[in-house]
């Protein structure tokens, strides 16, 4: 069951976390995400965390396809 809560963010960090969840609707399941790889991390100091793991890869796919878009952005340009 989900909670509603009220989170008051830094402009830049409210930027990045709607960057990273990639719309203004699942920054809440975003968030949930990140709360429980934090959760897990202080459970298993030292094992892999894959939560962890899986947001980096998250972010990372993120990036990506915010360069793409770039890039198709500039190419557009050139034509």
């Amino acid at each position: 069951m989900a909670k509603r809560v009220t989170v008051i963010l830094d402009d830049d960090a409210a930027d990045l976390l709607l960057e990273l969840a990639g719309s203004s609707r699942k920054q809440g399941k975003y968030l949930s995400t990140l709360v429980r790889a934090a959760a897990a991390s202080r459970r298993a100091p030292g094992g892999v965390d894959l939560a962890a793991l899986h947001l980096q890869v998250l972010g990372l796919t993120n990036e990506l396809h915010t360069v793409k878009a770039r890039l198709v952005t500039l190419e557009g340009r050139d034509e």
